[in-house]
């Protein structure tokens, strides 16, 4: 009798140490505001106060090159340095490809506003993209499988970089947003630059690939923008460059929860970056599956991407095409011309002194609401809005832009 009680106590121990071990993961997606402390009552960070984000202690928060490298500390940066170039500029390749769809068309209101007619110039440099890139990585208990998907894709993302000649940092952060932990950096912060992957490229991708493994026992309050903030607050002098774009990528299974508005995380943002050289990307869970304990819509994630012209695609879908797409995007970079103001009608574009007929996209941003948004705030969001236009440039061509369009007052 007594074994059987004794056996009987283990199980129920068993069962409700389980199930308090994962009880920070789960998150229903219709209670996630009630889960997490609204703004007002518990924020790690604010970013609408003018003060810089919190000073983390930690003995190597003033060393850029030494990060929370937990599960890889034997990764050591032994690398050959030859003097290796990669330039596959082509003089001969033509400025303006002619062969592109016709505009997408808007339809002017003048009935409900005012028009004024913007002329805004922009110059390409001649040169690749260069990019500060960000993998904000979840790590909370669910999200095993897709850190495993992301590593056995990184060769051909990476590849596509070095074809393209594309000068390029990368960093990686978890959104675990534990003091300790918050923002730091996984791996070394001066070690994945296009330099060492054209000197190295078998040692780049296996300490790239090892560093992108942040582990799976992290919080399950999943607060990348929180982590993103913080680790430019570590090492925004040492990663970021004043000519080059800011690009974070997050990945992960949950909603951000950070508690503050997009708008809001945008404006903290541009204390480090002007927000026309921010692009953002996610690859989150556009919507909730059955069986799916853990999982939950990335919402916040997409609207970021939209509001920064950048790109969501789905945690599920096929992982090598989803970092193709992001690698796409980020190597034509350079023919994308973010607009001061919404267009109302089409636009007029000229390169070299030489009007476009046929080749320009309008890509017209469309608001998404914000649940954390105050009326006043959502309100000026929405007079902020701005459209986009896509040319099909040579990147390795400098070239003189001129785009003409109406705006609404």
């Amino acid at each position: 009798m007594k074994t059987g009680l004794l056996n009987i106590t283990l199980i129920l121990g068993s069962i409700i140490l389980f199930n308090s071990c994962n009880q920070d993961e789960f998150y229903k997606k219709d209670y996630l505001k009630e889960m997490f402390p609204t703004p007002e009552k518990d924020r790690s960070l604010d970013p609408t106060k003018n003060v810089e984000p919190p000073v983390l202690t930690d003995s190597n928060t003033n060393n850029p090159n030494v990060g929370n490298n937990t599960n890889n500390p034997n990764v050591g940066n032994n690398i050959n340095n030859p003097n290796v170039g990669n330039n596959t500029n082509n003089p001969n390749i033509p400025p303006v490809d002619q062969t592109n769809p016709t505009p997408i068309p808007t339809t002017p209101n003048p009935a409900s506003c005012q028009l004024k007619t913007i002329t805004e110039n922009f110059s390409t440099q001649g040169t690749s993209p260069k990019v500060d890139i960000l993998w904000v990585i979840d790590n909370s208990g669910s999200m095993g499988d897709e850190q495993n998907n992301l590593r056995r894709n990184l060769d051909s993302f990476i590849n596509k970089f070095l074809s393209k000649n594309v000068d390029f940092k990368m960093a990686i952060t978890t959104t675990d947003d534990k003091k300790i932990y918050s923002g730091k950096v996984n791996g070394k912060l001066d070690f994945l630059t296009s330099a060492k992957a054209t000197q190295d490229l078998p040692s780049f991708l296996s300490a790239f690939k090892r560093w992108t493994q942040v582990g799976t026992w992290g919080s399950g309050r999943e607060k990348g923008f929180n982590t993103t903030l913080n680790f430019l607050n570590r090492y925004s002098t040492n990663f970021l460059r004043s000519d080059a774009y800011f690009i974070p990528i997050y990945l992960s299974d949950e909603e951000e929860q950070s508690g503050y508005s997009i708008s809001k995380y945008i404006e903290a943002l541009a204390k480090y970056k002007t927000v026309d050289k921010i692009r953002s990307y996610s690859i989150v869970s556009s919507y909730r599956r059955k069986h799916t304990k853990w999982e939950t819509e990335g919402q916040r994630y997409e609207f970021l991407s939209n509001e920064l012209h950048g790109q969501t695609l789905d945690i599920h879908d096929n992982f090598a095409d989803s970092l193709d797409v992001i690698s796409t995007n980020i190597v034509e970079i350079n023919k994308r011309f973010k607009l001061k103001y919404k267009v109302e009608g089409e636009v007029n574009v000229t390169v070299d002194d030489k009007h476009l007929v046929n080749n320009e996209y309008l890509h017209k941003h469309e608001y998404k609401k914000d649940d954390h948004e105050e009326d006043k705030e959502r309100e000026d969001h929405e007079e902020n809005e701005s459209d986009e236009v896509e040319l099909n440039l040579s990147t390795n061509v400098k070239h003189n832009v001129k785009v003409t369009y109406n705006t609404c007052l």
